[in-house]
């Protein structure tokens, strides 16, 4: 289950099976799909980062280690959203936060409403 996709990344989410669990990725529009092996994960929700802006994926699972096992079917396709041209232009590449961290402003902002307050006094 895709649990939330916000920027470049997914969270996704499973149940069942035994630990670590291997991890794929599919592009919706390939057909047939090509599924990457992106993760073996030790729990059962792993977040994937630098997904394609504008694509829709779709997630599988199976357990790592156990021959025999088959893998999931794949997961509902998620939507990556992508950043609108005049927010990367007004803001530039990237954002600071207040600890001087600098983070993409395509994966901070695409699929968010953003609101710009501006006041003067005269």
């Amino acid at each position: 289950v895709v649990e939330a996709v916000d920027g470049d990344a997914a969270t996704v989410a499973w149940t069942g099976g035994e630990a670590p669990y291997a991890l794929q990725v599919a592009d919706e529009a390939d057909e047939p799909p090509c599924w990457k092996l992106v993760a073996t994960v030790a729990g059962t929700r792993a977040r994937k980062k630098n997904l394609p802006p504008g694509g829709r994926v779709q997630f599988r699972v199976r357990p790592a280690e156990a021959a025999g096992w088959a893998w999931s079917p794949a997961s509902a396709a998620a939507k990556v959203p992508r950043l609108a041209p005049f927010l990367g232009q007004l803001f530039g590449p990237s954002l600071v936060d207040a600890a001087g961290g600098a983070r993409s402003t395509a994966a901070a902002l695409a699929g968010k409403l953003v609101a710009v307050y501006a006041s003067a006094a005269w």
